[in-house]
């Protein structure tokens, strides 16, 4: 606490350290010798003491760290804010991307290329597009027998030169793909509009469905399922 220093030449009241004794005054710029009551006299020094100039310089600096580290504090905290920003950002906008279709161009069908499906999830129509009388049975029943599902057995007034002719739409283009893969120089009947299930449509070079291994092999020959022109790829 601070003694009153009482002068008529002091423009305030002006308080003594304690204690007071030989300690330079911060107010008056003297240095005070208090006594055993309030009263404090003062004799006036011509040049300020080394460590009062020393104290204010410290506290000058002490003052300018501070700031110096709220500025840094504050563009820290600025930077974590931005860069929050950015990150929730880039996520959605790659789900948007993702939901979207990833690189889809304007217009273009999404495909789904896999997984690839077990014969047993496959449903296939026979049709007879020749004028061999059970055609369509014969084929129908080796499908079966490598596991399809053939839902329906009918003849067709649409003609085709190869063995068979295999139709899909872009909502079973997996499925077609291994579908055509049974039958040997069959053509791919791949239609962006066609929204029927995989209908087979036997032709005049049809001898037999081939063999499980048989059609395996050929689709890894074929090196695999690419996307076709006006489609693009799904997960």
């Amino acid at each position: 606490m601070f003694r009153p220093c009482r002068r008529r030449t002091l423009p305030r009241a002006v308080h003594c350290y304690t204690p007071c004794r030989s300690l330079f005054h911060p107010y008056c710029g003297e240095k005070h010798f208090c006594g055993e009551g309030s009263e404090c006299t003062a004799s006036r020094l011509r040049t300020r003491p080394a460590h009062d100039s020393l104290w204010s310089t410290s506290t000058l600096g002490e003052a300018a760290v501070r700031i110096a580290r709220i500025r840094a504090l504050t563009f820290l905290v600025a930077l974590a804010l931005l860069a929050g920003v950015i990150t929730v950002w880039a996520i959605r906008n790659d789900s948007q991307l993702s939901a979207n279709g990833g690189d889809c161009e304007p217009g273009a069908v999404e495909i789904k290329t896999s997984p690839i499906p077990d014969p047993s999830e496959i449903d296939v129509v026979v049709l007879n597009g020749t004028d061999r009388t059970g055609l369509g049975d014969q084929a129908a029943s080796q499908l079966e027998d490598r596991g399809f599902n053939v839902v329906e057995v009918g003849d067709t007034e649409e003609t085709f030169d190869g063995s068979a002719l295999v139709r899909f739409g872009p909502g079973q283009y997996a499925a077609g793909i291994h579908t055509h893969a049974y039958f040997y120089q069959g053509r791919d009947g791949f239609d962006l509009e066609w929204e029927e299930p995989i209908t087979v449509v036997l032709g005049d070079a049809f001898k037999e469905v081939r063999s499980t291994s048989d059609a395996r092999q050929s689709f890894a020959q074929s090196g695999g399922i690419t996307a076709p022109e006006g489609t693009c790829t799904v997960e």
